[in-house]
């Protein structure tokens, strides 16, 4: 079995900036508007921000560890 790293790239930053950004939004949001909005809304905010915050900042911490795997019969990305 052959295994191959990929060229290296800078595409894991954007997944870095979604994921800063998908955590920074709503906590500002909530910040700004606490004394007004009702509880359940904001952590509906916050729940959002996070399920596609956290996600993204683990995608991005996985992107360098790709690598391609071949074999005798398969290519393999893992």
């Amino acid at each position: 079995m052959l295994t191959f790293r990929p060229r290296p790239s800078l595409g894991w930053t954007w997944l870095v900036l979604i994921g800063l950004l998908m955590l920074a939004i709503p906590a500002w949001t909530t910040a700004l508007a606490s004394s007004q909005a009702p509880v359940p809304i904001i952590l509906l905010n916050l729940a959002i921000g996070l399920g596609i915050g956290v996600p993204a900042l683990v995608l991005a911490a996985w992107f360098p560890t790709m690598r391609y795997e071949l074999d005798e019969e398969t290519l393999t990305l893992r």
